[in-house]
């Protein structure tokens, strides 16, 4: 710290799907890894996941923003995996020589700075700036991951991975009955249960018929329906 404190550090890192946005990977590093150093084992890791998960999907393109790009990022994905890179290049002060560089390396680089600055990569970013930044919002600073006292970095993995499953369950919620969270979920069942009541006491009464009834509680009950994605 600059008043010379040592805190110990970690980085967090979230796979997210950016149509659902769920996340499919929380990764904890060690605060000394680099950002170039460790979106592989990311990647990698949420591909283990789908893959397992048995959902038929695998990562087919990746979206970071400049800090993510280096070396194996334009190289290793999209020639090995079959995965579409979209990582802005941070700016430079000197232009980037190929000398050293295999040609296969300089055309994979190339690539991604097409994807990136294409119409489809500039669209993704938007949507990562939205989205991805948005679980880490939710993550640590509502959740309370920002800060830990737990030792060891296999705690602090199954915190964090604990925050991730909470995330990710309140999204499936809120898409299965339009509430993230359970306290929201009673404030539409209580004001489900006041409609019921007063339709109800409104037939009772034969103020309206049954056909208006189905009419009334059908559209109560379309806040507990998220609208197809």
């Amino acid at each position: 710290m600059k008043d010379g404190r040592l805190h110990l550090k970690y980085k967090a890192e979230n796979a997210v799907d950016l149509e659902t946005e769920i996340i499919v990977a929380a990764e904890v590093y060690h605060g000394d890894r680099r950002d170039t150093s460790t979106i592989e084992d990311t990647v990698n890791a949420a591909q283990t996941h789908l893959r397992e998960a048995e959902t038929g999907c695998k990562v087919e393109e990746v979206v970071a923003d400049n800090g993510y790009h280096g070396e194996w990022i334009p190289d290793q994905p999209q020639n090995e995996s079959d995965v579409r890179t979209y990582i802005p290049e941070p700016k430079q002060q000197h232009k980037r020589t190929w000398t050293d560089k295999s040609p296969r390396r300089e055309a994979s680089y190339r690539r991604n700075r097409r994807n990136a600055n294409g119409n489809r990569g500039r669209r993704l970013q938007r949507l990562r700036s939205e989205r991805v930044e948005r679980t880490f919002a939710h993550l640590c600073d509502t959740g309370g991951s920002r800060r830990t006292w737990l030792r060891g970095i296999d705690k602090v993995r199954k915190r964090y991975l604990s925050a991730a499953m909470a995330f990710s369950l309140g999204r499936i919620m809120r898409l299965l009955i339009g509430a993230g969270k359970p306290r929201y979920a009673q404030v539409l069942a209580e004001r489900a249960l006041l409609a019921w009541f007063a339709i109800n006491k409104a037939w009772s009464l034969r103020l309206i018929d049954s056909s208006s009834i189905r009419e009334r509680w059908s559209r109560c009950c379309m806040n507990f329906r998220a609208p197809a994605s």
